[in-house]
């Protein structure tokens, strides 16, 4: 058998599924007449329909989607990331390599660059405090308990606007911390 002998298929929903000697295709498998081209993986029954690029309002890739309605407040992109871990930077429009990745922190990088920032031990737990239970106790006890802190943790985005820190500056304050 030949290399010119494999023939296209798609499952029932005309999503790509792979190429096959016509009696090793899967169940239910359906036979089109090409390859579907880099951009599209869906098969409408006449052509190859090419997938829509998204990610979130911080960059972090949702996904392709092809016939089905994005996330609500997803934001169309160009091309999909190399890798799915990578952000995009709507200023240069292109992903991020992954050396950008926003790393790790220590509890200990965290206060001193608090401190550097004028925000002390005593005004982090006072915006704490301002946060609705069960955010308020979790809060503290990450704050008292971890020894590391990762940017993707969701109290960075609640307690950030206390002070005065829109997520790209969290994701600034990391970085900066992590040299310390």
């Amino acid at each position: 058998m030949t290399a010119e002998e494999l023939l296209h298929f798609v499952d029932e929903t005309g999503l790509y599924i792979g190429s096959f000697y016509e009696d090793d295709a899967p169940d239910g498998a359906i036979q089109v007449p090409d390859l579907p081209p880099a951009d599209a993986r869906v098969w409408n029954g006449a052509q190859w329909v090419p997938a829509r690029y998204y990610v979130d309002d911080a960059g972090t890739y949702l996904g392709a989607f092809v016939g089905a309605l994005p996330p609500v407040g997803a934001i169309e992109v160009a091309e999909p990331p190399a890798d799915a871990r990578q952000t995009y930077d709507f200023g240069a429009e292109t992903w991020r390599s992954l050396a950008e990745a926003i790393p790790d922190i220590t509890r200990r990088q965290l206060r001193l660059w608090m401190f550097g920032a004028g925000h002390d031990d005593a005004a982090i737990r006072a915006a704490i405090e301002t946060l609705a239970e069960p955010e308020r106790s979790q809060a503290l006890i990450e704050y008292e308990d971890a020894t590391t802190f990762q940017r993707s943790h969701h109290l960075f985005d609640l307690l950030g606007p206390a002070f005065g820190l829109a997520p790209a500056d969290i994701d600034l304050a990391f970085r900066e911390a992590a040299r310390l």
